[in-house]
Protein backbone atom coordinates (compact mmCIF):
# COMPACT_ATOMS: atom_id res chain seq x y z
CA UNK A 1 0.00 0.00 0.00
CA UNK A 2 1.13 3.51 -0.74
CA UNK A 3 1.97 4.83 2.76
CA UNK A 4 0.71 8.10 4.21
CA UNK A 5 4.17 9.57 4.66
CA UNK A 6 5.13 8.60 1.10
CA UNK A 7 1.99 10.37 -0.10
CA UNK A 8 2.99 13.55 1.77
CA UNK A 9 6.51 13.36 0.28
CA UNK A 10 5.05 13.13 -3.23
CA UNK A 11 2.83 16.16 -2.58
CA UNK A 12 5.85 18.18 -1.35
CA UNK A 13 7.90 17.05 -4.36
CA UNK A 14 5.17 18.17 -6.76
CA UNK A 15 4.92 21.55 -5.03
CA UNK A 16 8.69 22.04 -5.50
CA UNK A 17 8.21 21.40 -9.21
CA UNK A 18 5.77 24.32 -9.26
CA UNK A 19 2.68 22.20 -9.69
CA UNK A 20 -0.42 23.70 -8.11
CA UNK A 21 -1.74 21.31 -5.49
CA UNK A 22 -5.40 21.75 -4.59
CA UNK A 23 -6.01 19.85 -1.38
CA UNK A 24 -9.17 17.84 -0.96
CA UNK A 25 -9.81 19.23 2.53
CA UNK A 26 -9.33 22.57 4.24
CA UNK A 27 -8.85 20.75 7.54
CA UNK A 28 -8.43 17.19 8.74
CA UNK A 29 -8.85 16.65 12.46
CA UNK A 30 -7.36 13.53 14.05
CA UNK A 31 -7.96 12.06 17.48
CA UNK A 32 -10.45 11.90 20.27
CA UNK A 33 -14.10 11.22 19.57
CA UNK A 34 -16.15 9.97 22.49
CA UNK A 35 -19.47 10.12 24.28
CA UNK A 36 -19.91 12.70 27.02
CA UNK A 37 -22.65 11.85 29.48
CA UNK A 38 -23.70 15.25 30.83
CA UNK A 39 -25.96 15.95 33.82
CA UNK A 40 -29.61 16.43 32.92
CA UNK A 41 -31.22 16.46 36.35
CA UNK A 42 -32.35 14.02 38.98
CA UNK A 43 -34.85 11.17 38.69
CA UNK A 44 -37.90 10.76 40.93
CA UNK A 45 -35.78 8.32 42.94
CA UNK A 46 -33.08 10.95 43.51
CA UNK A 47 -30.60 9.42 41.07
CA UNK A 48 -28.66 11.59 38.62
CA UNK A 49 -29.87 11.54 35.01
CA UNK A 50 -27.27 11.83 32.25
CA UNK A 51 -27.71 12.76 28.58
CA UNK A 52 -25.57 11.20 25.83
CA UNK A 53 -23.68 13.85 23.81
CA UNK A 54 -20.90 13.72 21.22
CA UNK A 55 -17.58 14.92 22.59
CA UNK A 56 -13.85 15.20 22.08
CA UNK A 57 -11.85 18.31 21.27
CA UNK A 58 -10.67 17.31 17.77
CA UNK A 59 -14.22 16.33 16.77
CA UNK A 60 -15.61 19.58 18.19
CA UNK A 61 -13.06 21.52 16.13
CA UNK A 62 -14.01 19.60 12.98
CA UNK A 63 -17.72 20.36 13.49
CA UNK A 64 -17.06 24.04 14.15
CA UNK A 65 -14.93 24.39 11.00
CA UNK A 66 -17.58 22.59 8.91
CA UNK A 67 -20.27 24.95 10.25
CA UNK A 68 -18.10 27.86 9.12
CA UNK A 69 -18.02 26.44 5.58
CA UNK A 70 -14.69 24.60 5.56
CA UNK A 71 -14.35 21.24 3.81
CA UNK A 72 -13.44 19.04 6.77
CA UNK A 73 -12.65 15.39 7.46
CA UNK A 74 -12.26 13.59 10.77
CA UNK A 75 -9.78 10.74 11.20
CA UNK A 76 -10.04 8.49 14.21
CA UNK A 77 -11.49 5.32 15.63
CA UNK A 78 -14.60 4.47 17.63
CA UNK A 79 -16.16 1.18 18.60
CA UNK A 80 -18.54 -0.58 16.24
CA UNK A 81 -21.17 -0.21 18.92
CA UNK A 82 -24.26 1.92 19.53
CA UNK A 83 -22.11 4.86 20.64
CA UNK A 84 -19.62 4.71 17.76
CA UNK A 85 -22.26 4.45 15.07
CA UNK A 86 -24.16 7.38 16.64
CA UNK A 87 -20.97 9.47 16.64
CA UNK A 88 -20.23 8.68 13.00
CA UNK A 89 -23.78 9.62 12.04
CA UNK A 90 -23.59 12.86 14.04
CA UNK A 91 -20.33 13.99 12.39
CA UNK A 92 -21.79 13.27 8.96
CA UNK A 93 -24.87 15.33 9.80
CA UNK A 94 -22.57 18.23 10.73
CA UNK A 95 -20.95 18.15 7.28
CA UNK A 96 -17.76 16.38 8.37
CA UNK A 97 -16.38 13.70 6.01
CA UNK A 98 -16.11 10.46 8.00
CA UNK A 99 -14.42 8.14 5.50
CA UNK A 100 -11.33 8.08 7.77
CA UNK A 101 -13.38 7.39 10.92
CA UNK A 102 -12.88 3.70 11.61
CA UNK A 103 -15.33 1.43 13.43
CA UNK A 104 -13.55 -1.16 15.58
CA UNK A 105 -14.97 -4.59 16.32
CA UNK A 106 -12.21 -5.11 18.93
CA UNK A 107 -12.43 -1.93 21.04
CA UNK A 108 -15.32 0.01 22.54
CA UNK A 109 -16.10 3.70 22.16
CA UNK A 110 -14.64 5.79 24.98
CA UNK A 111 -17.15 7.22 27.46
CA UNK A 112 -16.86 10.22 29.79
CA UNK A 113 -19.20 11.18 32.60
CA UNK A 114 -19.28 14.89 33.37
CA UNK A 115 -19.93 16.22 36.84
CA UNK A 116 -20.64 19.88 37.61
CA UNK A 117 -19.76 21.46 40.94
CA UNK A 118 -21.73 24.24 42.60
CA UNK A 119 -19.89 26.84 40.44
CA UNK A 120 -20.62 24.97 37.21
CA UNK A 121 -17.01 23.81 36.81
CA UNK A 122 -16.68 20.42 35.13
CA UNK A 123 -14.84 17.31 36.18
CA UNK A 124 -14.67 14.13 34.14
CA UNK A 125 -14.64 10.40 34.81
CA UNK A 126 -13.31 8.64 31.72
CA UNK A 127 -13.97 5.04 30.74
CA UNK A 128 -11.26 4.69 28.16
CA UNK A 129 -9.00 1.71 28.95
CA UNK A 130 -8.39 0.21 25.51
CA UNK A 131 -10.91 2.69 24.11
CA UNK A 132 -11.05 2.66 20.33
CA UNK A 133 -9.91 6.31 20.07
CA UNK A 134 -6.63 5.38 21.80
CA UNK A 135 -6.01 2.32 19.63
CA UNK A 136 -5.74 3.82 16.16
CA UNK A 137 -2.65 2.85 14.20
CA UNK A 138 -0.98 5.00 11.55
CA UNK A 139 -1.21 2.13 9.08
CA UNK A 140 -5.02 2.17 9.36
CA UNK A 141 -5.42 5.72 8.09
CA UNK A 142 -6.12 6.26 4.40
CA UNK A 143 -3.49 8.39 2.64
CA UNK A 144 -6.26 10.71 1.46
CA UNK A 145 -6.46 12.30 4.92
CA UNK A 146 -3.15 14.06 4.26
CA UNK A 147 -4.55 15.81 1.23
CA UNK A 148 -5.37 18.88 3.30
CA UNK A 149 -4.36 22.46 3.97
CA UNK A 150 -4.27 21.90 7.74
CA UNK A 151 -3.90 18.66 9.71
Amino acid sequence: MFGIWNCRAVLRSNEKKGWKIMPTYDLVSLGELLIDFTPLGVSANGNPIFERNPGGGPANMACAAAKLGAKVAFAGKVGNDMFGTALKKFLGEQGVDTQALLLSDHHKTTLAFVQLDENGDRSFSFYRKNGADTMIELSELPASVLDTKYF
